[in-house]
């Protein structure tokens, strides 16, 4: 049975980096097969028209396939969580507790394949 997942993510060097709970269903989809598709789309704008069936969507949008891992070392943990918000503010260093390291679960797509579209532009 296919699922659909919506999450914060970051991006770098061929890696999506995602956090959620420790606890699951997530976790335990992850468990029992690693292989995910994602797909992410950016810059949504409805065209509007005149007629009703002439409405447009401007977008970018990528697919993608992988395998997700979870990241158990406490480093690679902080380098992960300074790549998510690195990419979503502007603050560049963060400081992360380790409280709050051992309550987050820590995640990676090792992308293996990726295609891309866009419409409007």
């Amino acid at each position: 049975m296919p699922y659909i997942l919506a999450m914060n993510y970051g991006y770098q060097k061929n890696k999506i980096f995602l956090h959620s709970a420790k606890e699951g269903k997530k976790n335990k989809i992850i468990k029992d097969n690693n292989q995910v598709c994602f797909e992410i789309t950016d810059s949504i704008e409805i065209i509007k028209s005149e007629n009703a069936c002439d409405f447009e969507t401007k977008y970018r949008s990528v697919i993608g396939f992988g395998e997700i891992k979870i990241v158990n070392d406490i480093e690679r943990k902080k380098e992960a969580l300074q790549v998510m918000m690195n990419q979503h503010t502007k603050n560049k260093e963060w400081s992360f507790s380790e409280k709050m390291i051992s309550k987050v679960n820590i995640m990676y797509i090792e992308i293996k394949s990726l295609t891309g579209k866009k419409s409007g532009f």
